[in-house]
């Protein structure tokens, strides 16, 4: 899947306000990845009250899900080092 990222672009987002993002990968310049899943990636931040999720659809990164617990959408990415991968 890190090999999608150079190829990839955002292509949309949530109407919520989160940060949520609908990512396109550019098939023709990137092989599929094996792994497919709903999720199939999932970190936690804030402690345990917000997370990220990472899809991929038929070989390819298509979404990455923020979200939190908390009366207001998650405005900013949580800085890497504070992410509890799961």
């Amino acid at each position: 899947m890190l090999a999608q990222l150079p190829h990839a672009s955002i292509v949309g987002g949530c109407g919520c306000g989160c940060r949520t993002v609908a990512i396109d990968v550019d098939r023709a310049s990137a092989a599929p990845s094996p792994v497919s899943g709903r999720p199939v990636a999932e970190a936690q931040f804030d402690g345990g009250y917000g997370g990220l999720m990472l899809f991929v659809d038929a070989g390819y990164i298509t979404w990455l899900e923020i979200y939190t617990f908390r009366d207001e959408p998650a405005a900013e990415w949580p800085p890497p080092e504070t992410l509890d991968v799961r």
